[in-house]
């Protein structure tokens, strides 16, 4: 059971970094310099779109 909670509990920091990082990505994007938004509803299903394919 301890180790359940142990592996639980990282779950939840790993989550809680992963979307720290892409509310980081998210205003980095925003800014004119950008190359690249990344679009990511799951951890484990991302995809990375170019905005200057939308230029072409």
């Amino acid at each position: 059971m301890f180790g359940i909670d142990v592996l639980a509990g990282v779950m939840v920091v790993l989550r809680d970094v992963w979307n720290y990082t892409l509310r980081k990505l998210e205003i980095e994007s925003q800014s004119e310099d950008a190359i690249s938004i990344l679009h990511c509803g799951n951890i484990f299903k991302c995809a990375v779109a170019s905005e200057q394919d939308s230029d072409f």
